[in-house]
């Protein structure tokens, strides 16, 4: 039998468009996700346009046992930086380039998350 224990997680998201797509000489919109489970929290933010500004806040909370010091991989660790999305049709694809702008001073240690520079890309099909 394993010991691997089930996560309860919620996850919203939504998403606004300015005008219809390409009603305006870019596409503009607005996307927000919030990640919650019993011990940590992420939340991020777009300004949507092919070429564009992401950001992302990440954080635990552990309760059991809480630690007595919070500890840097614990966060809060927010990124910040230039995105880019490409439109095939019904597939999309987009990277984005991060910096961390919390704690920036910080000399990652071996074995921290969350390093100075951080590069995401995700590749979706439109149903």
């Amino acid at each position: 039998m394993s010991d691997a224990k089930i996560v309860s997680m919620r996850k919203q998201r939504l998403r606004y468009r300015s005008a219809d797509p390409d009603a305006w000489p870019i596409d503009v919109g607005v996307y927000g996700e919030l990640v919650e489970n019993k011990r940590e929290i992420e939340r991020e933010a777009k300004l949507l346009v092919h070429i564009g500004v992401d950001a992302w806040l990440r954080g635990e909370d552990p309760t059991h046992p809480a630690p007595r010091t919070r500890s840097f991989g614990l966060g809060p660790a927010a990124y910040a930086g230039p995105a880019v999305m490409i439109n095939f049709g019904k597939l999309w694809w987009a990277v984005g380039a991060y910096a961390r702008v919390t704690d920036v001073p910080h000399d990652l240690q071996p074995g921290e998350p969350y390093g100075p520079l951080y590069v995401r890309s995700m590749i979706g099909y439109e149903l």
